[in-house]
């Protein structure tokens, strides 16, 4: 446990640097902020979580892929997550809700400022680049191969 409250120190440090208005949980581990990137409003929720040893953001994007555009969101998260060498979208096919996830692990080591802040930057990057494009295929503005020229190889970081 007391590994994971440095990492969590270290990360509320890394998020007060950038000036990010977060909440924080100091029992829990966690912290949260939201904030408006260039194409709509955006939110990050971390967890320090002390059991596994990992540090984790999440980024739930705020629209889901209406049923009958499920195929094309499944898909198509598919096709971006491809081009990733770190994180992911999460794609419920249920509700059509997508979300970022990235974590770093923790156990037997400690994770620097640079490190937590090279996490919380490249999930800004990668939300920032991508909620726009998945937006739009999720309202059938681009279909799914005007999507994969958007992406390919559009990796942010």
């Amino acid at each position: 446990m007391e590994q994971a409250k440095k990492v969590y120190a270290t990360l509320r440090t890394v998020l007060e640097q950038r000036d990010f208005p977060a909440q924080y949980d100091d029992e829990e581990l966690v912290a949260y902020f939201k904030g408006t990137g260039e194409d709509m409003p955006m939110e990050f929720f971390f967890r320090v979580n002390a059991k596994s040893g990992i540090v984790t953001v999440f980024s739930k994007l705020p629209f889901s892929f209406p049923e009958e555009r499920r195929t094309e969101g499944a898909l198509g998260t598919l096709m971006l997550n491809d081009t990733f060498p770190f994180g992911c979208f999460d794609y419920n096919v249920f509700d059509g809700g997508v979300r970022f996830r990235g974590a770093l692990c923790f156990r037997d080591s400690v994770l620097s400022e640079s490190a937590l802040d090279w996490l919380v930057g490249c999930a800004i990057a990668v939300v920032e680049e991508f909620n726009d494009k998945l937006l739009a295929l999720s309202t059938g503005i681009l279909d799914l191969d005007a999507f994969a020229k958007h992406i390919n190889p559009k990796t942010p970081f």
